[in-house]
């Protein structure tokens, strides 16, 4: 969430950091997914299908499914920075 709303990367840094602190995942990885085995279409349909999450219309902005899909690569890609520390 804190990609999508394009805050800093050290605040979403810091909340990696505290991930790691109480043993959470922090990358796609972690959570048992090859990032390099999704497929473009499947993309799309995580962002088409998250967008209709019913939490969505609590954002204080229009939540489209590319910016599902870049979030979730920004915030993936920090933990990787942060894990390769």
């Amino acid at each position: 969430q804190l990609a999508i709303e394009h805050r800093s990367d050290e605040e979403i840094l810091e909340l990696i950091a505290y991930y790691k602190q109480v043993n959470l995942p922090s990358t796609l990885s972690e959570m048992g997914l090859d990032i390099s085995k999704i497929s473009e279409e499947q993309w799309q349909n995580l962002g088409e299908v998250t967008v209709e999450i019913e939490d969505m219309a609590n954002m204080p902005f229009h939540v489209t499914p590319q910016m599902i899909i870049d979030g979730i690569r920004r915030a993936n890609s920090l933990g990787q920075s942060f894990t390769q520390k």
